[in-house]
């Protein structure tokens, strides 16, 4: 009798493992390390250099149920991300800001 409950619950069990995962990490002597997982959906690959570099990207499925892609990198010129899951700046930050009539004034000057 305990059988006929024991078999069934491993069946279903084993038949509710999760499915599409994957996950490899490699690295040599030398610091280099490259990681790559798949996990329900969600992806990331990442490569790192001895010298401190890194290079990546990762992706997920949003709420809406849009796959969303992120490319990045982190160095000497620091972090930098692109991808459309980031947000984007409703205003244009590069606008240059006009001189104060003290500053146009001391230019004259000087």
């Amino acid at each position: 009798m305990k059988f006929l409950i024991v078999i069934p619950a491993l069946v279903a069990l084993i038949a509710a493992k999760p499915a599409d995962q994957n996950v490899a990490v490699s690295q040599d002597t030398a610091g280099n390390y490259r990681i790559a997982i798949n996990l329900d959906g969600q992806s990331r690959l990442e490569q790192g250099n001895a010298d401190g570099t890194v290079s990546g990207s990762y992706s997920f499925v949003d709420a809406n149920g849009v796959l969303r892609n992120v490319q990045y990198t982190a160095g000497p010129d620091g972090f930098r991300a692109v991808g459309d899951a980031l947000p984007v700046a409703p205003v244009d930050h590069n606008v240059p800001v006009p001189e104060t009539p003290e500053v146009a004034k001391g230019r004259a000057v000087g």
